[in-house]
């Protein structure tokens, strides 16, 4: 994994991910207000589009935002000790993954304040908020300093920019 990660996927993210386009997503999703959005305006928001997925994902037509991936998790049989999410949004997937022990801990990035400061409140009132740490930037240009073995990389791939 670490090879992959250093020698195709960081060099295509750093090649891309500029300084701008953070700041514009930063500034998009710290301005989005869900309640005043049309109801249904994404693909997660349908249980008929979330079945269907998961039923290509593990093979049963279950609802939920993300829960084939997460049977599929248990289906490996194992807990994996520290994860990485990439754009965690609200943190409600990662925050799953954590309360099923799947996942024992995770360090999650985000270019949203506002999402980090929603998904701080949120990880304090499940009690989770020692399983996690919250940063502010880009994943690409941390330094680690545990064996990663378990990347989140759910519904953010879209906003990176290749040319």
């Amino acid at each position: 994994m670490n090879r992959l990660w250093d020698n195709i996927i960081r060099p295509i993210i750093e090649k891309n991910m500029k300084k701008d386009i953070a700041k514009k997503i930063d500034d998009h999703w710290s301005d989005v207000n869900l309640i005043k959005q049309p109801k249904r305006i994404r693909w997660w928001q349908s249980s008929t589009i979330r079945k269907h997925v998961n039923q290509i994902v593990c093979g049963e037509p279950v609802n939920g935002i993300s829960e084939g991936l997460n049977i599929r998790l248990k289906d490996l049989g194992s807990t994996f000790e520290y994860g990485v999410s990439v754009g965690f949004g609200n943190g409600q997937k990662e925050f799953k993954l954590l309360k099923e022990g799947l996942v024992k801990k995770f360090t999650l990035f985000e270019l949203s304040d506002k999402r980090i400061e929603n998904a701080r409140k949120t990880a304090e009132i499940l009690g989770l908020l020692d399983r996690v740490e919250f940063i502010k930037g880009d994943c690409f240009q941390y330094e680690f300093k545990e064996k990663v073995d378990f990347v989140h990389w759910n519904n953010s791939l879209h906003h990176i920019r290749c040319e």
